[in-house]
């Protein structure tokens, strides 16, 4: 099962494809969550960047071969293409019968956060390889669950 779980500013939001965003309450279980304080070890510009060039911009600063990283851009963005898959029921489908469904949509000039993590491809079990995003814009009202910049 996928959902559009996004951790920010010590709150969990729920932003399924086909709902509005809410606030997730103490007492919900997720199925799979990735948590970070955020406390960076390093701090860089982050201009000109594209889903495409992500990983050649990290690696002038970061070895990332082996290593899980949080990433949280902050910046005010001209053009967002984001997607959200709906929320699913039993019997769930398939990932890619998911992302065939999902909603797709670009948001433009908008200051915002992503946030996601960095893992390893020899990690692929556990998360998405690579760079797996996530995007709310500071009123906590627009939240997806992949990003595509």
């Amino acid at each position: 099962m996928l959902a559009g779980e996004v951790i920010i500013d010590h709150n969990f939001y729920d932003a399924a494809g086909n709902q509005e965003m809410r606030e997730i309450t103490d007492n919900e279980c997720l199925p799979f969550v990735q948590i970070t304080s955020f406390q960076p070890e390093k701090v860089m510009p982050a201009q000109n960047l594209t889903k495409d060039n992500l990983y050649d911009y990290l690696i002038q600063y970061i070895a990332l071969k082996n290593i899980f990283l949080a990433v949280k851009i902050c910046r005010w963005f001209e053009k967002l293409i984001i997607r959200r898959p709906f929320a699913q029921t039993k019997p769930y489908p398939s990932v890619v019968q998911v992302f065939e469904q999902q909603i797709v949509e670009t948001i433009t000039n908008i200051k915002s956060s992503l946030i996601g993590f960095w893992t390893p491809q020899s990690s692929r079990e556990l998360s998405v390889a690579g760079c797996h995003l996530h995007f709310i814009d500071f009123t906590h009202k627009t939240s997806v669950y992949f990003i595509v910049i």
